[in-house]
């Protein structure tokens, strides 16, 4: 996957759906999948970035960068 076209789709989708009650957190990746240091991850993207992204956007919630994820240093 292209970093750059991720977060263009990460920043639509969250201007889309910025209105919407029923969203309570933004989740930039489900479970690890797609992080920079994992296998399958887009690599070219640093995940605090995209989580800050989110949060400039949409300050108003929660951003989790990984659903279920655990993450060691």
């Amino acid at each position: 996957m292209d970093a750059a076209q991720f977060q263009t789709e990460l920043s639509r989708m969250v201007q889309t759906h910025i209105n919407s009650p029923a969203i309570i957190m933004w989740d930039v990746f489900n479970e690890s999948q797609g992080q920079e240091n994992t296998s399958g991850g887009v690599g070219q993207a640093t995940t605090a970035s995209l989580v800050q992204l989110v949060k400039t956007l949409d300050p108003s919630r929660l951003v989790n960068q990984a659903s279920a994820a655990t993450i060691t240093a």
